[in-house]
């Protein structure tokens, strides 16, 4: 790769090789590099990622490292930090997962995210799959890893092909299927949609058997179809919460992530401490349909594939605020 050796180990995102190559090195790190039949188209892809990891400080975003250089100089991708916890349920992380545990990792991602956009930029791509865990003292804290469709605020999350969005179509918001510009907003919709996907064992607003375009046409109305299920398994004052936060019109969510995670917090604390510290229930049985929604579009991006845990016995505390 442009005359530097890089020991690898396993490749990271196989799927992805037509954006940039993520490559888990020996020595414990991730390598971003270009392909190496398109360097060029995926060289500034490269380069936004590290514009953004490298302004963001752990414990919630991976630690940039360094950048990776030829002899002569030329700069060919970057180092960070490989964050090895990671699973789609975060049951597989937290056997013993409560409604407070659920909620903390909500809260710390907000957090997150607001801080993401006091830099400048918007995720664009906030999902179960783009969340991993860091092994902290108090037990896994929450990670945000994967900026490779970040947008500047106020500009459009476009596609390289005209009339094709980027993004998950199960987990974008509206305005983000139409084109629109993005905003923090569009993250807060993101995550309080994977924060019920995580609750309910559902993959975002798709449904079984569905093509990623379906799934974008509802997506685009901004109705959740699973109202009904979560005031099963919510108390009424986090409904309330997550309904702001999922408004179809950007203007009537949250005035941003920050405040979002306060509304969590405060509706954290005003339920009973046994509601707190109950187990959440298991997924109430919407099929899972991620590779329905993911076909289709080149940009409509499914899992990836960094980080897949082993399987694990043993039990953590809930994430908390650190």
């Amino acid at each position: 790769m442009g005359g530097v050796e890089l020991h690898v180990a396993r490749e990271l995102n196989p799927r992805a090789q037509r954006r940039h190559r993520a490559l888990l090195l020996a020595d414990g790190t991730v390598a971003h590099v270009p392909t190496e039949d398109a360097e060029k188209k995926s060289f500034s892809r490269i380069m936004l990622m590290f514009v953004v990891i490298s302004s963001l400080r752990p414990p919630t975003f991976p630690e940039f490292l360094d950048l990776i250089k030829t002899k002569k100089g030329t700069v060919v991708g970057f180092r960070r930090e490989f964050i090895p916890l990671h699973a789609w349920d975060w049951r597989e992380i937290f056997p013993c997962l409560t409604l407070e545990g659920w909620l903390r990792a909500g809260i710390i991602l907000a957090l997150g995210l607001h801080d993401l956009h006091r830099h400048g930029w918007v995720n664009c791509d906030v999902k179960p799959q783009n969340v991993c865990f860091r092994e902290t003292p108090r037990g896994p804290h929450p990670v945000l890893f994967d900026f490779d469709i970040a947008t500047p605020i106020g500009q459009v999350c476009a596609g390289r092909v005209p009339g094709r969005v980027q993004g998950t179509p199960a987990y974008m918001a509206p305005e983000q299927t139409k084109e629109h510009v993005v905003s923090p907003a569009t993250d807060e919709w993101s995550l309080a949609l994977t924060l019920l996907s995580i609750l309910l064992g559902i993959e975002g607003m798709a449904m079984t058997g569905e093509t990623a375009s379906r799934v974008m046409k509802r997506a685009s109305r901004g109705v959740f179809p699973h109202w009904t299920l979560v005031r099963l398994a919510l108390p009424e004052e986090l409904i309330a919460v997550f309904q702001k936060a999922m408004a179809p019109n950007p203007k009537n969510r949250h005035s941003s992530c920050y405040q979002f995670a306060h509304e969590l917090m405060r509706a954290l604390h005003s339920l009973p401490e046994e509601q707190r510290a109950a187990l959440l229930p298991n997924p109430i049985g919407v099929e899972d349909t991620s590779s329905a929604s993911r076909a289709g579009d080149e940009d409509s991006r499914g899992p990836s594939a960094e980080n897949r845990p082993p399987s694990r016995d043993d039990t953590h505390d809930p994430p908390l605020f650190v």
